[in-house]
Protein backbone atom coordinates (compact mmCIF):
# COMPACT_ATOMS: atom_id res chain seq x y z
CA UNK A 1 0.00 0.00 0.00
CA UNK A 2 2.68 2.43 0.71
CA UNK A 3 4.34 1.46 -2.74
CA UNK A 4 1.09 2.30 -4.25
CA UNK A 5 0.61 5.80 -2.57
CA UNK A 6 4.15 6.88 -3.28
CA UNK A 7 3.67 5.80 -7.08
CA UNK A 8 -0.42 7.55 -7.20
CA UNK A 9 1.79 10.66 -5.28
CA UNK A 10 4.21 10.65 -7.82
CA UNK A 11 1.97 10.18 -10.79
CA UNK A 12 0.01 13.34 -9.41
CA UNK A 13 3.15 14.99 -9.57
CA UNK A 14 3.70 14.11 -13.21
CA UNK A 15 0.26 15.15 -13.71
CA UNK A 16 0.38 18.44 -12.14
CA UNK A 17 3.97 19.64 -13.24
CA UNK A 18 2.39 18.87 -17.12
CA UNK A 19 -0.28 20.55 -16.76
CA UNK A 20 2.17 23.51 -14.97
CA UNK A 21 3.91 23.19 -18.65
CA UNK A 22 0.87 23.15 -20.44
CA UNK A 23 -0.09 26.69 -18.46
CA UNK A 24 3.22 28.07 -19.03
CA UNK A 25 3.14 27.45 -22.68
CA UNK A 26 -0.37 28.78 -22.89
CA UNK A 27 0.79 31.84 -21.05
CA UNK A 28 4.03 32.21 -23.43
CA UNK A 29 2.04 31.72 -26.30
CA UNK A 30 -0.38 34.74 -25.28
CA UNK A 31 2.33 36.86 -24.61
CA UNK A 32 4.33 36.47 -27.61
CA UNK A 33 1.14 36.84 -29.77
CA UNK A 34 0.03 40.27 -27.58
CA UNK A 35 3.41 41.29 -28.18
CA UNK A 36 3.37 40.62 -32.18
CA UNK A 37 0.01 42.56 -32.40
CA UNK A 38 2.12 45.46 -30.30
CA UNK A 39 4.94 45.42 -32.55
CA UNK A 40 2.64 45.10 -35.18
CA UNK A 41 0.80 48.45 -34.19
CA UNK A 42 3.48 50.25 -33.41
CA UNK A 43 4.84 50.20 -37.14
CA UNK A 44 1.51 50.93 -38.46
CA UNK A 45 1.29 54.02 -36.04
CA UNK A 46 5.33 54.70 -37.03
CA UNK A 47 4.83 54.09 -40.71
CA UNK A 48 1.54 56.26 -40.98
CA UNK A 49 3.32 59.02 -38.89
CA UNK A 50 6.39 58.73 -41.84
CA UNK A 51 3.60 58.81 -44.57
CA UNK A 52 2.18 61.80 -42.59
CA UNK A 53 6.08 63.75 -42.38
CA UNK A 54 6.30 62.66 -46.41
CA UNK A 55 3.26 63.96 -47.54
CA UNK A 56 3.75 67.41 -45.55
CA UNK A 57 7.35 67.55 -47.11
CA UNK A 58 5.69 66.50 -50.63
CA UNK A 59 3.16 69.29 -50.57
CA UNK A 60 5.76 71.60 -49.17
CA UNK A 61 7.91 70.91 -52.73
CA UNK A 62 5.14 70.91 -54.22
CA UNK A 63 4.25 74.45 -53.29
CA UNK A 64 7.43 75.43 -54.01
CA UNK A 65 7.81 73.88 -57.34
CA UNK A 66 4.79 75.69 -58.03
CA UNK A 67 6.12 78.84 -57.24
CA UNK A 68 9.01 78.64 -59.03
CA UNK A 69 7.31 77.14 -62.23
CA UNK A 70 5.11 80.32 -61.63
CA UNK A 71 8.56 82.60 -61.40
CA UNK A 72 9.73 80.95 -64.68
CA UNK A 73 6.85 81.83 -66.46
CA UNK A 74 6.73 85.30 -65.07
CA UNK A 75 10.46 85.43 -66.32
CA UNK A 76 9.83 84.23 -69.70
CA UNK A 77 6.74 86.35 -70.10
CA UNK A 78 8.85 89.67 -69.28
CA UNK A 79 11.39 88.21 -71.58
CA UNK A 80 8.94 87.88 -74.51
CA UNK A 81 6.95 91.08 -73.57
CA UNK A 82 10.91 93.06 -73.51
CA UNK A 83 11.73 91.04 -77.24
CA UNK A 84 8.12 92.03 -78.21
CA UNK A 85 8.79 95.73 -77.44
CA UNK A 86 12.28 95.65 -78.85
CA UNK A 87 10.52 94.58 -82.24
CA UNK A 88 7.49 96.95 -82.42
CA UNK A 89 10.54 99.64 -81.34
CA UNK A 90 12.67 98.54 -84.87
CA UNK A 91 9.77 98.55 -87.13
CA UNK A 92 8.23 101.71 -86.14
CA UNK A 93 11.91 102.97 -86.47
CA UNK A 94 12.08 100.97 -89.67
CA UNK A 95 8.58 102.54 -90.62
CA UNK A 96 9.74 106.17 -89.99
CA UNK A 97 13.03 105.61 -92.41
CA UNK A 98 11.20 104.78 -94.78
CA UNK A 99 8.45 107.49 -94.75
CA UNK A 100 11.76 109.88 -94.61
CA UNK A 101 13.88 108.20 -97.49
CA UNK A 102 9.97 108.41 -99.62
CA UNK A 103 10.40 112.45 -99.07
CA UNK A 104 13.83 112.88 -99.81
CA UNK A 105 12.99 114.32 -103.35
CA UNK A 106 15.33 117.11 -103.45
CA UNK A 107 18.12 118.12 -105.18
CA UNK A 108 20.92 120.61 -104.81
CA UNK A 109 19.16 123.09 -107.35
CA UNK A 110 16.56 123.94 -104.50
CA UNK A 111 19.67 124.87 -102.32
CA UNK A 112 21.29 127.12 -105.14
CA UNK A 113 17.79 128.70 -105.20
CA UNK A 114 17.36 129.36 -101.67
CA UNK A 115 21.05 130.90 -101.32
CA UNK A 116 20.55 133.43 -103.52
CA UNK A 117 16.96 134.74 -103.04
CA UNK A 118 16.33 136.48 -100.43
CA UNK A 119 14.34 135.47 -97.45
CA UNK A 120 13.48 137.94 -95.37
CA UNK A 121 9.92 139.12 -97.16
CA UNK A 122 7.10 136.25 -97.37
CA UNK A 123 6.80 135.80 -100.98
CA UNK A 124 10.70 135.27 -100.76
CA UNK A 125 10.23 132.76 -98.05
CA UNK A 126 7.37 131.03 -99.72
CA UNK A 127 9.48 130.55 -103.03
CA UNK A 128 12.33 129.08 -101.80
CA UNK A 129 9.89 126.68 -99.37
CA UNK A 130 7.55 125.41 -101.68
CA UNK A 131 9.79 123.23 -104.12
CA UNK A 132 10.71 121.29 -100.51
CA UNK A 133 7.23 120.11 -99.18
CA UNK A 134 4.98 120.27 -102.33
CA UNK A 135 1.48 120.97 -100.48
CA UNK A 136 3.04 123.02 -97.93
CA UNK A 137 3.90 126.98 -97.96
CA UNK A 138 4.84 127.11 -94.80
CA UNK A 139 6.76 124.02 -92.85
CA UNK A 140 9.71 121.78 -93.40
CA UNK A 141 10.51 118.66 -91.70
CA UNK A 142 14.10 117.47 -90.98
CA UNK A 143 13.49 114.41 -93.63
CA UNK A 144 13.05 117.12 -96.15
CA UNK A 145 15.92 119.19 -95.29
CA UNK A 146 18.35 116.57 -94.68
CA UNK A 147 19.37 115.44 -98.44
CA UNK A 148 20.75 118.78 -99.08
CA UNK A 149 22.20 119.38 -95.84
CA UNK A 150 24.55 116.30 -95.62
CA UNK A 151 26.07 117.29 -98.82
CA UNK A 152 27.04 120.72 -96.86
CA UNK A 153 27.95 118.87 -93.65
CA UNK A 154 29.97 116.00 -92.79
CA UNK A 155 27.71 113.51 -91.08
CA UNK A 156 23.76 113.61 -89.60
CA UNK A 157 24.38 114.77 -86.18
CA UNK A 158 25.21 118.55 -87.37
CA UNK A 159 22.18 118.60 -89.55
CA UNK A 160 19.73 117.66 -86.47
CA UNK A 161 22.11 120.32 -84.18
CA UNK A 162 21.71 122.89 -86.91
CA UNK A 163 17.75 122.36 -87.40
CA UNK A 164 17.07 122.34 -83.17
CA UNK A 165 19.18 125.66 -82.83
CA UNK A 166 16.92 127.26 -85.56
CA UNK A 167 13.95 125.47 -84.52
CA UNK A 168 12.48 127.82 -81.96
CA UNK A 169 9.22 126.18 -81.16
CA UNK A 170 11.09 123.20 -80.88
CA UNK A 171 8.17 121.06 -83.48
CA UNK A 172 8.89 118.62 -85.69
CA UNK A 173 8.52 120.95 -88.72
CA UNK A 174 10.40 123.85 -89.19
CA UNK A 175 8.57 127.14 -89.72
CA UNK A 176 9.00 129.63 -92.84
CA UNK A 177 9.95 132.66 -90.43
CA UNK A 178 12.54 129.87 -88.90
CA UNK A 179 13.95 128.83 -91.90
CA UNK A 180 16.67 131.63 -92.61
CA UNK A 181 17.84 131.11 -89.21
CA UNK A 182 18.03 127.49 -90.37
CA UNK A 183 20.23 128.44 -93.34
CA UNK A 184 22.70 130.69 -91.08
CA UNK A 185 23.42 127.92 -88.34
CA UNK A 186 24.04 125.48 -91.50
CA UNK A 187 26.79 127.94 -92.18
CA UNK A 188 28.39 128.31 -89.11
CA UNK A 189 28.23 124.43 -88.86
CA UNK A 190 30.04 124.52 -91.92
CA UNK A 191 32.63 126.76 -91.08
CA UNK A 192 33.33 125.45 -87.68
CA UNK A 193 34.07 122.30 -89.71
CA UNK A 194 36.57 122.62 -91.68
CA UNK A 195 38.00 125.11 -88.60
CA UNK A 196 37.67 122.05 -85.76
CA UNK A 197 40.58 120.68 -86.83
CA UNK A 198 43.32 118.48 -84.82
CA UNK A 199 47.01 117.51 -86.87
CA UNK A 200 45.14 118.73 -90.17
CA UNK A 201 42.52 116.57 -90.10
CA UNK A 202 38.39 117.15 -88.81
CA UNK A 203 38.58 116.25 -84.55
CA UNK A 204 35.67 114.10 -83.20
CA UNK A 205 37.23 115.97 -79.64
CA UNK A 206 39.37 118.59 -78.34
CA UNK A 207 41.15 118.76 -74.77
CA UNK A 208 41.83 122.19 -73.44
CA UNK A 209 44.93 122.84 -74.34
CA UNK A 210 44.17 122.08 -78.52
CA UNK A 211 41.66 124.16 -78.49
CA UNK A 212 43.07 127.13 -76.83
CA UNK A 213 45.69 126.77 -79.52
CA UNK A 214 42.93 127.12 -82.28
CA UNK A 215 40.34 129.56 -80.44
CA UNK A 216 40.94 132.75 -82.68
CA UNK A 217 40.55 130.94 -85.93
CA UNK A 218 37.21 129.48 -84.48
CA UNK A 219 36.27 133.20 -83.56
CA UNK A 220 36.16 132.97 -79.94
CA UNK A 221 37.28 136.52 -78.45
CA UNK A 222 38.67 137.00 -75.04
CA UNK A 223 39.51 134.01 -72.52
CA UNK A 224 39.52 130.91 -74.33
CA UNK A 225 40.04 129.26 -70.76
CA UNK A 226 36.46 130.49 -69.68
CA UNK A 227 35.23 130.03 -73.00
CA UNK A 228 35.87 126.07 -72.47
CA UNK A 229 34.75 125.76 -69.00
CA UNK A 230 31.49 127.58 -70.08
CA UNK A 231 31.63 124.44 -73.17
CA UNK A 232 32.71 121.88 -70.92
CA UNK A 233 29.74 121.76 -68.65
CA UNK A 234 29.98 118.16 -67.27
CA UNK A 235 33.87 118.20 -66.95
CA UNK A 236 35.02 115.59 -69.36
CA UNK A 237 38.38 117.87 -70.13
CA UNK A 238 37.11 117.94 -73.86
CA UNK A 239 34.59 119.05 -76.35
CA UNK A 240 32.73 117.34 -79.30
CA UNK A 241 32.36 119.16 -82.28
CA UNK A 242 28.60 119.11 -81.85
CA UNK A 243 29.04 120.75 -78.27
CA UNK A 244 31.12 123.79 -80.14
CA UNK A 245 28.20 124.32 -82.67
CA UNK A 246 25.65 124.56 -79.95
CA UNK A 247 27.86 126.72 -77.73
CA UNK A 248 28.79 129.21 -81.01
CA UNK A 249 25.35 129.10 -82.28
CA UNK A 250 24.26 130.19 -78.66
CA UNK A 251 27.05 133.01 -78.35
CA UNK A 252 27.97 134.60 -81.51
CA UNK A 253 25.56 137.51 -83.24
CA UNK A 254 26.69 137.29 -86.26
CA UNK A 255 26.10 133.60 -87.86
CA UNK A 256 27.67 134.64 -91.38
CA UNK A 257 26.51 135.23 -94.31
CA UNK A 258 24.31 133.10 -96.57
CA UNK A 259 26.89 133.33 -99.51
CA UNK A 260 28.96 131.33 -97.20
CA UNK A 261 27.04 128.06 -97.87
CA UNK A 262 29.22 128.07 -101.25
Amino acid sequence: RGMSCRQNFALANRRNSAATVIQSTVRGCGAASSFRKARSSAIKIQSKQRSAVHRASYDQLRVRLTQLQASIRAHLAMKRRRRAIASITLLQATARGMNCRRNLELDRSCLDEAAQTPLGSASGGQKDISPFKPGSLDTLSLAELARIWKSLLHHKAAIVEAYNAANKSASDFLPRDEFEAFLRFTVLYKVLWETFSKNEGHASKMSRTDFTRIASALGVTGDSDHAFDLMDERSKKSVSYEVLCTWMARSSRNLGALESLG
